[in-house]
C-alpha cells in the first residue's frame, strides 16, 4: 500500500478491506488517494489528502478550478467525517458537490 494511502486510511479509521468513497460525488475511490498539493516532503498528510474517483481526479489534475473548489470539499470531509458520522453527509450533498464541480470543470 503506498505510504499517503496508508496515511489517508488510518487518520479516517477506515477498517481494512473497507473501500473508502469519493468525497465529491460518493461513489468508490477507484481513483486513488489525490494530492491535493504536489507530491512532495511533508505533503502526505490528512489535509493534503482526498479520495476521489477516477472521473473527479481526473477533473482535479486537469483543471486548478476543480482541485481548489475540491480542496473546499475535503475541508468540509476532514471536519464531518462521514466515515464515523454518515448521517452528516446525504445523497443531497454529494449531488451538490458533484454537479458544482462538473460545472467548473465545463465553465473552465
Amino acid at each position: 500500500m503506498l505510504k499517503h494511502t496508508s496515511v489517508y486510511i488510518n487518520h479516517f479509521n477506515i477498517v481494512r478491506g473497507e473501500h473508502h468513497f469519493c468525497e465529491i460525488c460518493g461513489k468508490p475511490a477507484t481513483g486513488g488517494i489525490h494530492h491535493l498539493e504536489k507530491r512532495g516532503e511533508g505533503k502526505d498528510i490528512p489535509g493534503l489528502l482526498m479520495a476521489l474517483c477516477m472521473e473527479h481526479h481526473t477533473m482535479c489534475e486537469d483543471k486548478k478550478v476543480c482541485n481548489q473548489y475540491a480542496k473546499e470539499v475535503h475541508a468540509r470531509f476532514i471536519l464531518c467525517n462521514p466515515y464515523q458520522h454518515p448521517e452528516k453527509f446525504s445523497e443531497r450533498t454529494f449531488l451538490t458537490q458533484k454537479l458544482k464541480i462538473e460545472l467548473l470543470y465545463k465553465d473552465s
